[in-house]
């Protein structure tokens, strides 16, 4: 009996979401929040994350540091700054929506897949589509910190977590912020998961608001409230801000256990047929969002930007040792987008990481703050994408793609020919791991 109601007390109850250090966290002093932490939680928590990294120390593949250095430095080399200008004006209102899940081998527009996603299709059609973008891992918490920060994930490690490290790093908020912008974030479940709220709140988000502000009512699953219920409280919560503002819905629906209305006859059967139904009833409530946006009085003034959060199995791609496993949707849309740019494509490999510096030199803001996220739109930027794996991870260019396990020091998967191409992948994370330990 005492050793179950130990583990049940350890995790805070019977709850979903176990407890975590965000369950503590409430200011926007850091002061504040590390005195508000039970100590031997944060002790133990910090020890092991110390230990986990230097467990990765000890994998990552043999290579000189001098020329590890030399090779990341090539690829950000800053003499090839450029870009391509796609907007109408430097500071648009954003709107940033996160979607739980979402594969590029289930969306139509850019798979094999038919009319799975035929709402997000049509907004490919007026909007400006990445399709060589690439998730940076597999969970909420790196996926939410590798998009603000700009930094891509080492594997094991879940910056999110430490406190002590993120704090060093910036997000695009605190930069929008010092420029007028006010920002605010709503998700439909719980941001205690992975310390994602207090990742937000400590970088100064204005407003951050889960399942526990939403209004009464409502129907809702396991883990979170609805879509179309999310985008409806979104759009009131956008309406009553001045502009210019930065507002991001991170939705749900799509992550296990994919809570959404069930339909009598559902499109899919089979195997991931819950995952597939629910990516067509998040589309629904995309075209249903678009729809009521262009009612309001911000909408021709605002950049919509979707992304995923992480990747999925698909009926076509169901190993994660898969680099196309990491594929996601990047869209930017809206009025604000010049005419010539609608419905194009661009092919470039990158990550999500990346999203903070293409949309920053877009705004004619320092990118400084970012040295890990480069200019999507640079036409002379270099093609890459690293992704963190169990145990290792992935390397992605335009020449190739490889997913290499550190405890084998094996390629699980490779279609290189050039020898050269692996080592930059190996330059990236000695490099990453080194500028992780400097935090």
């Amino acid at each position: 009996i005492f050793i179950p109601l130990v583990i049940l007390t350890a995790r805070g109850g019977i709850q979903q979401i176990p407890i975590n250090i965000n369950a503590s966290l409430f200011s926007k002093h850091p002061v504040i929040n590390d005195l508000s932490v039970n100590s031997s939680f944060y002790f133990v928590n910090s020890y092991l994350m110390y230990r986990r990294g230097a467990d990765i120390e000890k994998l990552i593949p043999d290579i000189n540091p001098q020329k590890a250095k030399t090779i990341v430095e090539d690829i950000y080399d800053d003499s090839k700054k450029d870009t391509v200008d796609i907007l109408n004006t430097k500071r648009p209102n954003i709107v940033l929506v996160i979607l739980e899940s979402w594969a590029a081998e289930v969306v139509s527009a850019m798979s094999d897949e038919k009319n799975t996603t035929p709402n997000f299709d049509q907004l490919t059609k007026n909007g400006l589509l990445f399709t060589q973008v690439y998730a940076t891992s597999v969970t909420s918490e790196t996926g939410n910190s590798s998009i603000f920060s700009g930094r891509p994930v080492i594997p094991e490690v879940s910056i999110s977590m430490e406190p002590e490290k993120y704090r060093k790093l910036k997000t695009f908020n605190q930069d929008l912020q010092e420029i007028g912008y006010s920002s605010h974030y709503l998700f439909s479940g719980d941001l205690k998961y992975g310390n994602i709220g207090g990742f937000l709140i400590d970088h100064g988000f204005q407003e951050v608001l889960d399942e526990e502000n939403f209004p009464e009512g409502l129907q809702r699953g396991k883990l979170n409230y609805y879509d179309k219920d999310l985008y409806d409280f979104f759009i009131k919560k956008i309406s009553k801000t001045k502009q210019p503002f930065l507002h991001c819905a991170f939705t749900g629906s799509s992550h296990s256990p994919y809570d959404h209305p069930k339909r009598k006859n559902q499109t899919y059967k089979g195997e991931l047929s819950d995952y597939m139904n629910s990516i067509i009833y998040s589309d629904e409530c995309i075209g249903e969002f678009i729809q009521k946006c262009k009612q309001q009085d911000w909408y021709k003034n605002t950049l919509f930007i979707f992304i995923a959060d992480h990747g999925h199995g698909s009926p076509k791609i169901p190993n994660q040792y898969d680099n196309r496993f990491f594929r996601i949707p990047l869209l930017f849309y809206g009025e604000v987008l010049k005419d010539e740019f609608k419905g194009k494509k661009i092919d470039v490999v990158g990550s999500q990481a990346d999203l903070v510096n293409t949309l920053f030199t877009q705004m004619e803001i320092d990118t400084n703050n970012y040295p890990w996220s480069k200019d999507l739109l640079n036409p002379n930027v270099t093609p890459f994408a690293f992704h963190a794996i169990l145990r290792g991870y992935g390397w992605v260019t335009d020449k190739g793609r490889a997913t290499y396990h550190m405890d084998t020091k094996q390629y699980i998967t490779n279609t290189f020919s050039d020898e050269k191409e692996l080592e930059k992948g190996h330059a990236f994370l000695y490099q990453l791991i080194l500028d992780y330990k400097n935090l």
